[in-house]
């Protein structure tokens, strides 16, 4: 949050007695005020001040073009509060602004207390504006760096939807997604299918993979685990975890074989670039 002392105002009015007196008014509250007395000198001073803040816009300003029309101009170069400031009530003038612009429309015979009102809550309205607008593009790269991490990563990512019977119970689960490094890891394409058709087989491995996956995909639980997978014969380092209630996410590496003598680890053939060993 700014403080008012670091804010600075352009009135645009061409009346001068009222000018002066909305400026002491703004003043005596700690804002600082510019005065524009026509729309023209308000582009002007919106375009070449870039410490404006925000800007009260009469409409009717005498000869030339009139508030309405130099708040489009002003908002087209500028992302900035611009709150109208006139003594037209009429509904089809009112409607006329809110195509422009969504940050008030203060009349001027309404006082000291609704005029400073008016401000606050213009620049609050920006402020928030500009929150969401920052929470947007963080979240935009967010999703950008993880599509990269996704697609081009080494680790094999697949995101599912658990599939239980009548009774609640867990028999299946489809691939809703999955990136390259799977596919190469795997040998398996998976996505929109059943883990039941992508590997036949896997509810007779004598590891649950359907059961564990259920239970993360019920409770959260975040599952780290290194795992014979008997479907292709091959050894993976996994997490699971949660994305939200029945779906959930695994990240695995492939691990070197387990020989059958002494526990050691063989080296396999790798065809995807990259063997986790630990």
């Amino acid at each position: 949050m700014f403080s008012t002392e670091s804010r600075t105002i352009l009135l645009v009015e061409d009346e001068a007695l009222l000018a002066m007196s909305e400026k002491l008014i703004l003043e005596r509250y700690g804002y600082k005020v510019m005065v524009a007395s026509s729309a023209e000198k308000a582009i002007e001073a919106a375009v070449s001040f870039q410490a404006i803040d925000l800007i009260l816009m009469d409409i009717n300003l005498g000869s030339g073009i009139d508030g309405t029309q130099a708040a489009v101009e002003i908002l087209r170069r500028r992302d900035l509060p611009l709150a109208f400031l006139s003594s037209h009530s009429e509904r089809e003038v009112v409607e006329k602004t809110d195509g422009i612009t969504s940050y008030g429309y203060i009349l001027k015979n309404s006082g000291e207390t609704v005029l400073i009102a008016s401000v606050k809550m213009a620049f609050r309205l920006f402020e928030a504006k500009l929150n969401e607008k920052a929470k947007e593009e963080a979240l935009r790269e967010s999703e950008q760096t993880f599509k990269a991490l996704f697609e081009k990563g080494p680790i094999g990512v697949a995101y599912h939807q658990m599939i239980y019977d009548g009774n609640g119970k867990a028999i299946d689960y489809r691939f809703l997604d999955a990136n390259q490094s799977f596919k190469c890891l795997t040998g398996m394409d998976p996505i929109g299918k059943l883990v039941t058709d992508a590997f036949p087989g896997i509810e007779n491995d004598p590891f649950d993979w359907i059961g564990l996956y259920a239970k993360v995909a019920r409770t959260g639980e975040e599952m780290r685990f290194r795992q014979h997978f008997v479907v292709n014969d091959r050894w993976y380092d996994c997490v699971a975890y949660q994305y939200k209630p029945d779906h959930f996410v695994v990240a695995f590496l492939e691990t070197p074989i387990r020989g059958r003598r002494n526990g050691n680890f063989l080296p396999r053939k790798n065809t995807c670039g990259l063997l986790f060993v630990a």
